[in-house]
């Protein structure tokens, strides 16, 4: 990064669409030792043209490895709504005084204020960032340790930075090799994706223990150091972590490990690598001779519900299955959205048959109820008949004692009538209410 007045200060800085990332400032091999100024001639340079062009910095956040994993808002040093209010060395002055005490107890002195930054800017893409930062590409070669100056390091000194990475401080000296690596054929240093971290791990126990054990056997033996299994392993890593940079995580899952799962969407995707056929032994004894570099097929088989001529198969045949990997990767994430497609025509075609019975089940309920309703009609039409002849019954009764052709004491007849009455009025289907089981059409 260039100075106003021209010489260049020892910055290290990245930039992309939108935001300026400044690192840490570390002392060896030095780092970004012009932190301060550097930071100074970022914030000037970005708030040159704000009469201009308004306010161009929004939020500053803290972007150490400790806080990446945090959430947004516990990051930010100084928001894009307090930016306005400070001048530029009261805003730089702001930012270094947060960032030493973020993460810290309450009431600890003292702290670090050269930490790594993420300075976000309006509507600026990464080409005009750095025109705007006057930088320029410098690249300082790290030379490997003498092995004389390697032998000064004291086993307290490789515990105690074991004990500031594992409690997640920076380290910016292993920014290029945290945790663990996979080495390639050609010697290349690939990052491991976070899901087979834990299958390294367990391999770097097993070796613990062979060191350690006076009669290791090939249960202990690690797993990884067998040709074909690290074969394997670089091919899942190479997958998983296509995968994940367009935004698919993947997990373990399946026996033949490094077998994994990837999320598309909602869908998940079952990634079998696996050899066909038998399958090469993937332990050995403690001191046997590795077996000969990997020559059995390899194949990758996607495991999804998919329509037939989906391509689901790849294996070794004139060219190796590492050549193959970007076809593979993009038939998962399309194995994942052709799923989600045939999901939503099985939920359709479900929906359409839920439909369809619930109409059968209505048809065949209206068939019963109008069969219960013609029982109810006829009910209604016997039920008038028999109170019509009793009402006709005691009409003839009363007609017959007018003529003399009946004698009855007048008390016992008019009693006799009450009650007849009463029995054809409750056989009646209208007075009783009995109509009502058919006047209403069932629906």
């Amino acid at each position: 990064m260039e100075t106003d007045s021209g010489p260049q200060l020892d910055a290290r800085i990245e930039i992309e669409d939108g935001a300026v990332l400044l690192h840490s400032r570390s002392g060896g091999p030095p780092r970004n030792s012009h932190y301060e100024k550097v930071l100074e001639l970022i914030i000037r340079r970005l708030r040159a043209h704000e009469k201009i062009l308004g306010q161009q910095i929004d939020d500053i956040l803290i972007d150490s490895t400790l806080a990446r994993p945090r959430p947004r808002h516990e990051r930010i040093l100084v928001s894009a709504g307090e930016i306005s209010g400070f001048t530029d060395s009261a805003l730089i002055t702001r930012i270094r005084q947060t960032a030493r005490k973020w993460g810290q107890e309450p009431g600890t002195v003292g702290g670090n204020s050269t930490k790594a930054l993420r300075i976000e800017v309006r509507g600026q893409s990464a080409q005009s960032l750095r025109a705007m930062l006057k930088l320029q590409r410098w690249r300082i070669s790290v030379e490997r340790l003498t092995s004389e100056l390697q032998r000064q390091v004291t086993p307290a000194n490789v515990a105690r930075a074991v004990e500031r990475l594992v409690a997640g401080e920076d380290a910016p000296n292993f920014g290029e090799s945290r945790d663990y690596d996979l080495v390639t054929p050609d010697g290349t240093l690939e990052r491991p994706h976070q899901a087979l971290r834990t299958l390294l791990r367990q391999d770097e126990r097993r070796r613990e223990k062979i060191a350690t054990s006076t009669y290791p056997n090939w249960e202990l033996a690690p797993i990884f150091d067998v040709p074909d299994a690290a074969r394997k392993l670089r091919v899942a890593n190479a997958l998983m972590n296509a995968l994940a940079k367009l935004g698919h995580p993947c997990k373990l899952g399946g026996v033949d490990l490094p077998s994994f799962h990837a999320t598309v969407g909602d869908q998940d995707v079952h990634v079998k690598i696996h050899h066909p056929g038998a399958e090469t032994a993937t332990y050995r004894r403690h001191n046997d001779a590795l077996p000969a570099p990997a020559k059995t097929p390899l194949t990758i088989e996607l495991f999804p519900a998919l329509p037939d001529g989906f391509p689901r198969l790849w294996h070794d045949d004139t060219e190796k299955l590492e050549s193959k990997l970007s076809e593979v990767a993009a038939a998962v994430i399309a194995a994942g959205e052709a799923r989600y497609r045939l999901g939503i025509v099985e939920r359709l075609e479900h929906i359409a048959r839920m439909e369809a019975w619930r109409e059968e089940q209505r048809q065949e309920a209206l068939v019963r109820r109008n069969k219960e309703r013609l029982a109810a009609l006829h009910r209604s039409a016997e039920m008038l008949r028999q109170a019509n002849d009793l009402r006709a019954l005691i009409a003839a009764v009363g007609t017959a004692m007018e003529k003399g052709h009946r004698s009855l004491d007048a008390n016992v007849f008019v009693e006799w009538k009450s009650w007849a009455a009463a029995e054809a009025d409750r056989l009646d289907p209208v007075i009783s209410g009995q109509v009502d089981e058919h006047l209403l059409q069932s629906t």
